[in-house]
């Protein structure tokens, strides 16, 4: 899906640099005006930088770990010293202490 957005953006791009370069004689052989392709085209690139950039935020938040559960990466468990695989407020859970230091800190709020 985000390889298809971001395909989507360099089509809108190429587009609307092409629609900008080519206003006059687009002008010419149309019924509109040569500023109406410039807008057109202008249109085009806006579009396609949001849909890139979309494409892009969506990239790096799916690859990028979560802040609230994650791989290890190495880590140990802050309560049993087990292989860590649930982050949760700058600390190290494994399964089995994860939903207790959830549970905790909800009853534990000021």
């Amino acid at each position: 899906m985000v390889v298809v957005l971001i395909i989507i953006g360099i089509i809108l791009l190429i587009g609307g640099i092409l629609n900008i370069k080519n206003a006059e004689t687009k002008g010419m052989v149309t019924n509109y005006s040569a500023t109406t392709w410039r807008a057109t085209g202008i249109f085009c690139v806006l579009a396609a930088v949001f849909v890139i950039g979309i494409g892009i935020y969506i990239l790096s938040s799916s690859s990028g770990l979560s802040s609230n559960s994650s791989s290890s990466g190495g880590h140990k468990c802050t309560i049993c010293k087990k292989a860590a695989t649930h982050q949760f407020q700058g600390y190290w859970y494994c399964d089995s202490d994860y939903e207790d230091a959830i549970i905790w800190a909800m009853n534990h709020t000021k």
